[in-house]
C-alpha cells in the first residue's frame, strides 16, 4: 500500500522515537522524521540483528533487539548499534510496524551519563533505566 493509500489506522496508530530527534507520532510525523534522518546520511547497510527478546500474540508483538550497520560511504564508513523496540500489530493478514524506538546504548552507562544540566545550573535527572517514575527529579 503506498503512503498515499494507507488506512485509516495506519495514518494515526504509529510512532517514532529515532535518536536523531524528538518523537513523532502519526504518518505525517513520522514520514517527516524518517526523511530528516535519512538525509543525514549518503550510504548504509545492515550487518547485524541481535535479537534479545521477542514476545508475540495474537494480536500484538514486540521485540527488542542490536542493530548493527555501516553508514557513510566511500572511504568514509563508520559502524553504528542502536538498541532498538519495536511494536508490531497484526491486521489485514500481515504485522504492521506502530512504534519503533532506537537509541545508541547497547553497554553499561554510568549514572552521569543520564544526567543534563537544567537552565538554573542544578542537575535534572532524564532517565533512569531502573526507575523510569523519577524523571524529572532535581537532583542537588
Amino acid at each position: 500500500m503506498s503512503a498515499g493509500h494507507r488506512a485509516k489506522e495506519d495514518v494515526f496508530d504509529v510512532t517514532l522515537a529515532n535518536p536523531l530527534g524528538p518523537p513523532a507520532h502519526g504518518w505525517g510525523e513520522v514520514a517527516a522524521a524518517i526523511e530528516r534522518g535519512a538525509s543525514q546520511f549518503r550510504d548504509g547497510e545492515n550487518v547485524d540483528f541481535e535479537n534479545i527478546e521477542r514476545h508475540v500474540t495474537p494480536d500484538l508483538a514486540y521485540v527488542l533487539e542490536i542493530e548493527r550497520a555501516k553508514i557513510g560511504g566511500g572511504d568514509d564508513v563508520f559502524p553504528i548499534a542502536l538498541r532498538v523496540t519495536m511494536i508490531f500489530r497484526a491486521g489485514e493478514g500481515e504485522w504492521k510496524v506502530v512504534h519503533r524506538r532506537a537509541d545508541p546504548i547497547t553497554t553499561a552507562q554510568p549514572a552521569e551519563s543520564v544526567i543534563q544540566q537544567s537552565v538554573s545550573g542544578r542537575k535534572i535527572l532524564r532517565t533512569s533505566p531502573r526507575k523510569p517514575a523519577i524523571l524529572g527529579i532535581v537532583i542537588r
